[in-house]
């Protein structure tokens, strides 16, 4: 939930420039600098005294308007660039399940959501000396850019005093109160050095090993959140995903974040960088390049090379591998991966039985971890794409749920069973992905649930065990907290922070103590929390986190094996739980920390 904020009105004269059709360059009502007015991020920003204004719907009305009335500066031809050497295997067509085929065409660019151009600094072809061009493809990124920068300010500087005749504009300026000293606005400094997201500070750019990993990431990071959307799909407007964001938590705006048109401010925001945009962007490749042909992955190590991985369920394995992808905003209908996503859903949709079933015919351990993991992929995929055609099977999912539940509050490896703390947080995750989907979930098969956490807590509440009975774990701990917050909220505040503070003691993530099920339930449970133990928590993370995954081979872009139920579910399992763990920015909204999207 927002702050209120101060507003001012001020007027911006003089439309001096168009860049790539999509930037004007304006006067800054504070400063009188220069000032880059960016539509597809709604906002415009000095490059004098960083002073950020955000634009409102009318605003972006009036200048759409001036653009279509001001002549397009001249485009110059690209240089060519060398294929890259990352690929992704096209999907073999397959018969849809889906009651409709996906038509995999661009959509149409709206005229109030230009096709985002600002990710790549594409170098352009000119008519210069050898040796200043050769000087300019070995230059950084950033240099070209301040050279640039530095020579649109200079000619300003020269026009300045001139008569404008240019229409003028007025924008609502909003300051937000949490970032004012005194009644003068501190604004974060500008990201167009910063490669438009976060990125590490101590860097050291002049190695050139550093720029290489630098435009590496950036690269991916772009692919991945470049917009993408099947023909007969209309994404939500941006007004009205920042209006969800803007407002207190309410459960059926919970993946609102995933849309990549807010990815990087919600990634400033939510202390997310470019290193780990791009370790998932790595990691979704990775999943891509072993999908099989009938849409489905496996666990078996032998899969991977990996060594361990002893459990053999394709469901198992597909409901994980799609469970990042939807993290990242990426669905059947929209998004880079749109073909991977539409093959795992049509899988999982032909083995649901009648009554809901999707544990595929698995025996044994794994039966309701898998039905709780492939329901969240039929119910978010549901609440992100709202395609009707997922609303009875997601609704037979979580029915099957209800009815599997224990008379005691718990679940466990089959129907009726004695629950355990491991099994149910599946569920309960399922239950919440439910609601975000609009599905209706009865409240006291969430009470009943909550009574089986209190049966399994100790410490007054703030440690979890596998089971009644059993001595607390650091891993039952991070699940049951997680819970807690869907369950009970507030109410369990208190308790809530003394499990955190003893995972802040005692589970803090290394290199050497990595345990990816722990880090994906509790770096959820930090991050609704937020504050000062989100900050410390989200830090040692997403440092291990990137840090160990492979950047090299057949396996590049997943993690090794290690962890809690690591040995059976293998390179897979962990992969998925780690690119889920990367995504917390934006995959669920914090229930009660505020995240500003204006």
């Amino acid at each position: 939930m927002n702050h209120s904020s101060t507003s001012k009105a001020s007027a911006i004269t003089g439309l001096n420039a168009r860049l790539d059709g999509n930037s004007i360059l304006c006067e800054c009502p504070r400063c009188l600098g220069p000032m880059s007015v960016r539509l597809w991020l709604m906002e415009a920003e000095c490059w004098q005294c960083s002073s950020r204004i955000q634009l409102s719907e009318r605003d972006v009305e009036q200048l759409e308007r001036l653009l279509a009335s001001t002549p397009p500066a001249p485009k110059t031809q690209p240089i060519e660039r060398q294929p890259s050497v990352r690929s992704v295997p096209v999907a073999r067509p397959s018969p849809p399940l889906l009651a409709k085929p996906v038509v995999r065409v661009e959509k149409e660019p709206e005229v109030l959501a230009p096709p985002k151009q600002h990710f790549r600094r594409r170098r352009k072809s000119i008519s210069i000396p050898f040796d200043l061009t050769s000087w300019l493809e070995r230059a950084p990124s950033w240099l070209i850019s301040l050279l640039l920068h530095l020579m649109v300010f200079l000619l300003l500087a020269i026009l300045e005093g001139r008569p404008s005749a240019a229409p003028k504009i007025v924008l609502s300026v909003a300051i937000s109160p949490e970032r004012m000293e005194g009644d003068i606005a501190s604004v974060a400094p500008s990201q167009e050095n910063r490669f438009d997201f976060p990125i590490p500070m101590d860097w050291d750019f002049a190695n050139l090993e550093v720029q290489r990993k630098l435009q590496e990431a950036m690269e991916m990071a772009a692919e991945l959140n470049e917009e993408s959307y099947d023909r007969d799909f209309q994404p939500q407007s941006l007004g009205t995903l920042r209006q969800k964001l803007s407002q207190p938590f309410q459960i059926e705006n919970g993946v609102a974040a995933r849309d990549v048109r807010l990815r990087r401010e919600i990634l400033e925001r939510e202390g997310g960088t470019l290193l780990t945009e791009a370790a998932v962007a790595r990691a979704l490749e990775w999943f891509a390049r072993y999908q099989q042909a009938d849409g489905a992955w496996k666990l078996d190590h032998r899969a991977y090379g990996s060594g361990r991985g002893y459990i053999s369920s394709d469901p198992a394995a597909t409901a994980l591998a799609l469970l990042p992808f939807l993290g990242a905003g990426q669905t059947h209908r929209s998004g880079k991966y749109r073909e991977n996503v539409r093959k795992g859903l049509e899988y999982l949709l032909a083995l649901q039985e009648e009554d809901g079933d999707l544990r595929g015919g698995t025996d044994g351990e794994a039966g309701m971890y898998i039905h709780g993991q492939a329901t969240i992929v039929l119910c978010e995929s549901l609440a992100m794409t709202r395609d009707e055609r997922l609303r009875d099977p997601a609704r037979r999912a979580i029915d099957f749920i209800t009815r599997a539940q224990h008379s005691a509050g718990g679940w466990r490896y089959h129907p009726g069973m004695a629950g355990d703390t491991s099994v149910l947080g599946w569920q309960v995750m399922a239950l919440q992905s439910a609601k975000m989907a609009g599905l209706q979930v009865p409240d006291k098969y969430l009470a009943k649930a909550s009574r089986y956490l209190d049966s399994a807590s100790a410490g007054g509440g703030a440690l979890f065990a596998y089971q009644p009975g059993h001595p607390p774990t650091a891993n039952m701990t991070a699940e049951g907290l997680l819970c807690r917050w869907y369950l009970n909220g507030r109410s369990e505040l208190t308790n809530i922070d003394r499990g955190l503070d003893m995972l802040l003691e005692q589970a803090m993530p290394t290199t050497e103590s990595l345990d990816f099920y722990r880090l994906y339930y509790a770096t959820q449970a930090f991050h609704h929390r937020g504050g000062d133990r989100w900050r410390l928590w989200n830090e040692a993370t997403s440092r291990t986190l990137v840090g160990t995954q492979l950047s090299s081979g057949k396996n590049a872009g997943s993690w090794e094996v290690r962890g809690h139920l690591a040995d059976s579910g293998g390179r897979l399992y962990v992969t998925a739980l780690a690119t889920c763990t990367l995504e917390v920015y934006y995959r669920h909204l914090p229930i009660f920390a505020p995240t500003p999207a204006n």
